[in-house]
């Protein structure tokens, strides 16, 4: 449960970074489109409801039982996150890349049916502290994931060159390879 949080948190992450990415490593006006950052959290929030409510359906229609059920959320929406996260540093389509961000994010909504509900079936009367410490550690990643992101692209980790650590861009191509690291980790 813990770890399925941290890697929740881990995407959200790289989902914020991707203005910067678009930006750096596409040389992407932001100007032009700030909406287009706020499609995958849109997508997760749609995403949360729309699980919730096929997890919900396959409960009670009793075609998986309730651990079966929570699996299938769980470790399919993290399969398709990490594919999508995956796929990003193969194209050099900005919408594409937008939908394989908002694609990851409404996954995501998959693995919150998996994830917290278990909470309340595994602890019904601890799930309140249990939330806070898997929300706690989860939420580390928010202080982990932008100082990783910062080290991959100002080292150019993974033979990606080096970088001018001020700008931020790593990799000697204006940061491309270096984000496909960033990419790489996250997913």
């Amino acid at each position: 449960i813990v770890a399925s949080a941290a890697v929740r948190k881990l995407t959200l992450t790289s989902a914020q970074e991707l203005p910067k990415y678009l930006h750096q490593a596409l040389g992407f006006d932001l100007t032009a489109s700030g909406f287009i950052s706020d499609l995958p959290p849109i997508a997760n929030a749609i995403g949360s409801l729309v699980f919730a409510l096929i997890a919900d359906a396959l409960i009670t229609s009793r075609s998986l039982s309730v651990h079966n059920t929570r699996r299938l959320m769980n470790g399919g929406g993290a399969l398709v996150q990490g594919l999508c996260l995956a796929l990003i540093p193969t194209t050099d389509s900005t919408p594409l890349i937008i939908v394989l961000l908002a694609a990851s994010q409404g996954a995501s909504g998959a693995t919150n049916s998996g994830v917290f509900s278990n909470i309340f079936d595994i602890a019904p009367r601890t799930c309140g502290a249990l939330c806070g410490f898997v929300n706690c550690v989860g939420m580390s990643q928010g202080v982990i994931s932008p100082a990783l992101t910062a080290l991959i692209l100002s080292r150019g980790i993974g033979g990606s060159g080096s970088s001018d650590s001020m700008s931020g861009s790593g990799g000697v191509d204006g940061g491309a390879s270096a984000w496909t690291d960033v990419w790489v980790v996250a997913a």
